[in-house]
């Protein structure tokens, strides 16, 4: 599994389809960009080219560097890391730089590293899928099965790039086929509802070309099962409980996943492929340009492999993720899921720095801060189910709920008879913590500003507890991240790219 090809071929493309410039992704030309005239002249270009765009989902999440066509292995600017830092479970008490550019307490603008980049990158990926669909459909295979499955992975990952420029950035320009820079700077920013329309047509178009899911070595495939998963997160951040549940539920009943048997066994490497990965990221360990240092950068500096008995990082990040001593008192006694937090760390930062080993648990050890084979899970049955549970209320959901709880060693719910809602919002915090799902839950919920403007208001949110001063403050409309200025400048048209009002 981890010589999969779907990382081998995306890498050796971006040699190929190399991209000009790092700062106008969004108006680039796709002839100049890819030459794709003379590219496409056999199936294997096609099969090279959806590689591509699980190499550009790969380097994203990551954090990569200002050569967009190159792997970084493990920058501060990962798209994964991004919404933990937004949310409140990381800690704001140790003065510690996310390299987030203000993300962290509210105080970011229209410019910065990661958020140009997540905009960058779905372009790149949205770009990289336009030159395969106006192609794809000309030209004849020797198998269609193989030609629908191309174009049903193109068709989910373009709705995966809108799907989350819409609920970062709210509407953004659609473009679905390849277009001139002239042209592109005419097109506008659409609405958040139909940025998101786009994405849900692009899913449903995929899903109806797509296996139920891909094993072997086409593992790390998005397939139809994963692609109903998306659609229905989708769905519910939209607050359609409807569509949601019934997309949600045909993974469900799909039979092919199931809760990983030992909580750890959702991150590990050893649980890779395992029922409870629906959708997972793909790395090889200590291969330059094949693995990820997400798992370096969110343990601390200062902490080296073999320290107790826990296992660390090959040197921990100076931009670490310290975890709110908050989120972790709030684990019910007997959680396991509470043993992936390490309490009581003295490092660079100062004493009681906690942090997060999720991503830490290799079997082949990394030799480098970049060399980590760890996959990484963008969606997990147990998200599914709890999606689920919250789209269909207690009489059927609760046994997806306790399903989630005894996995973590805790018994059955009892007080959800009275506050269901409060028992979901809960067991989604403590079961996803530091996997990027908190924020855009309380986005979804209506109750991001209420929530992180009380977690300001603590120590752990950066208050000085002793004078009452509150350091930082979310502002109504910071639910949305600002458009990069630079696509604003690019534009130079208020009307056609206008800027998200909380950044006005």
């Amino acid at each position: 599994m981890k010589k999969n090809i779907i990382i081998k071929g995306g890498l050796a493309l971006a040699s190929v389809l190399m991209i000009a410039s790092c700062d106008d992704f969004l108006t680039e030309n796709p002839q100049s960009t890819y030459t794709t005239e003379t590219f496409y002249t056999s199936e294997s270009d096609f099969e090279y080219a959806v590689n591509a765009l699980y190499q550009a989902l790969n380097v994203v999440m990551d954090g990569p560097t200002s050569n967009p066509a190159a792997y970084s292995g493990g920058n501060a600017y990962g798209m994964f890391r991004w919404p933990s830092v937004r949310a409140d479970e990381k800690s704001l008490y140790h003065g510690i730089n996310f390299y987030d550019d203000g993300a962290a307490t509210f105080k970011d603008g229209t410019q910065g590293a990661t958020k140009d980049y997540i905009w960058q990158y779905m372009y790149i990926m949205i770009t990289r899928a336009n030159s395969i669909l106006d192609r794809i459909d000309a030209f004849e295979f020797a198998n269609s099965s193989k030609k629908n499955e191309l174009k049903g992975q193109t068709l989910a990952l373009r709705g995966w790039a809108y799907h989350q420029l819409g609920i970062y950035f709210g509407g953004v320009p659609l473009i679905t086929t390849e277009i001139s820079v002239d042209e592109t700077l005419k097109i506008g920013r659409s609405s958040q509802a139909e940025t998101f329309a786009q994405a849900i047509s692009d899913y449903k178009a995929g899903m109806a070309l797509l296996p139920d899911r891909y094993t072997g070595s086409d593992y790390g495939r998005i397939g139809k099962m994963a692609t109903a998963a998306f659609l229905g997160r989708l769905y519910l951040f939209m607050g359609d409980t409807s569509n949601a549940a019934t997309y949600l539920k045909q993974v469900i009943d799909s039979g092919l996943y199931s809760l990983a048997e030992t909580y750890v066994d959702c991150f590990s490497e050893a649980g890779e492929g395992n029922g409870e990965r629906v959708f997972e990221l793909v790395y090889i360990p200590n291969v330059n340009g094949y693995g990820q240092g997400i798992s370096e950068s969110w343990v601390n500096e200062g902490y080296t492999r073999g320290d107790e008995d826990h296992i660390y990082a090959v040197r921990g990040s100076s931009h670490a993720m310290i975890v709110s001593g908050d989120y972790i008192a709030e684990f019910e006694s007997g959680d396991a899921r509470a043993n992936e937090f390490k309490d009581g760390i003295v490092n660079t930062y100062g004493s009681d720095c906690p942090f997060c080993l999720k991503f830490s648990h290799y079997t082949e050890t990394p030799t480098a801060g970049s060399y980590w084979g760890i996959n990484i899970p963008l969606m997990r049955y147990a998200d599914v189910i709890l999606m689920y549970a919250e789209c269909v209320g207690q009489a059927q959901g609760e046994q997806y709920l306790n399903a989630v709880r005894a996995r973590a060693g805790l018994g059955s719910w009892t007080d959800y008879s009275s506050d269901w809602t409060t028992a979901l919002r809960h067991e989604r915090k403590m079961e996803f913590g530091f996997e990027g799902l908190r924020w855009f839950d309380l986005v979804r919920w209506g109750i991001a500003l209420d929530t992180m403007n009380a977690y300001h208001a603590t120590q752990e949110g950066g208050a000085n507890v002793t004078t009452g001063a509150v350091q930082n403050n979310m502002r109504a409309g910071q639910e949305l991240f600002a458009i990069p200025q630079t696509e604003i400048d690019l534009y130079d048209n208020a009307t056609l790219m206008p800027q998200n009002p909380a950044y006005q």
